[in-house]
């Protein structure tokens, strides 16, 4: 859930230079980096848009610089951070607000780097004493489905493993990496401060997660597949399998991801379904202004 379109800043440059200013995103004033005297925000017209910028006051200098580098006018960019935040698609984003593919791929780019920015600055560390925290991995192919993955050599060409950890007490406490192989001190390694000394590993019984979970400091239970979904105790990985299930569904929707783009996708899905699934009009508008922060420093 996002806050309101009609929030007053949507409604005009003029408004959303009031609201930037407000929420302390950006300075009235800031000191030209050219003379040192102070540089104002202010509203700059060419043609039919309209930008924001800082102009030096001092005469014979007067120099301008942009927030945000765009063509399409900040307040349709700022509109546009906010549909895609609010998923939002191409065909959406388009009839509302009259832009090109190329300038959409090119926003949602900068919001995937934005996405992880966020992601770096906010981490989070899974599990607790006693905790249990379902482990699996999945692997993406262009081949298509592959039906038992477990089975699968690393080494086979094109395909990508992903790992994950997920917390069954709290869907939104989970992590997802690429990684290069399933070997034990390559798993170590990627969860590493990831996963709090004394947590319980749940997993499939895949040959690595011993050794992952005596490395870490960790128990580890077994739920056994070729025998069943549910051990003897009443564990299971249902979560993660659901959880896997979501991404892939996600990643489709998209009609695929590239392979090179596959680090930045599972980033923007981590930020996505931890931040702003479910979330309050409040929260979300919170989220959003760190992530307009993030936009206009990179």
């Amino acid at each position: 859930m996002a806050f309101l379109i009609t929030d007053k800043a949507f409604k005009s440059i003029e408004d959303l230079k009031t609201f930037l200013i407000d929420e302390e995103v950006l300075l009235e004033f800031y000191v030209c980096s050219t003379c040192g005297f102070n540089s104002k925000l202010m509203i700059y017209t060419q043609g039919e848009k309209k930008y924001l910028v800082y102009r030096c006051t001092k005469k014979g200098c007067q120099k301008r610089k942009g927030i945000f580098n765009t063509n399409i006018g900040i307040l349709n960019y700022f509109l546009a951070v906010y549909f895609i935040m609010s998923s939002a698609n191409y065909w959406q984003l388009k009839v509302w607000l009259g832009i090109s593919d190329v300038t959409i791929s090119s926003i949602k780019s900068k919001l995937r780097g934005a996405y992880n920015i966020y992601l770096e600055r906010n981490p989070i560390v899974l599990g607790g004493m006693g905790v249990i925290l379902e482990v699996d991995e999945t692997v993406i192919s262009r081949r298509g489905i592959i039906v038992n993955p477990t089975t699968l050599s690393d080494e086979v060409a094109d395909t990508v493993w992903i790992l994950g950890v997920v917390d069954q007490t709290n869907i939104r406490n989970f992590f997802i990496k690429r990684v290069e192989n399933r070997r034990s001190n390559t798993l170590t390694r990627v969860l590493e401060g990831v996963i709090r000394v004394g947590s319980v590993l749940c997993s499939d019984g895949y040959p690595s997660y011993p050794a992952v979970a005596e490395n870490l400091n960790l128990s580890h239970i077994v739920v056994n597949h070729s025998h069943g979904f549910v051990n003897e105790d009443g564990d299971n990985t249902n979560t993660i399998e659901s959880f896997w299930s979501h991404l892939k569904s996600s990643m489709r929707k998209e009609n695929g991801v590239m392979r090179q783009n596959i680090d930045l996708w599972l980033g923007e899905y981590t930020f996505k379904r931890r931040y702003l699934t479910g979330t309050s009009n409040e929260e979300f508008k919170r989220i959003f202004i760190e992530i307009i922060k993030i936009l206009i420093d990179i």
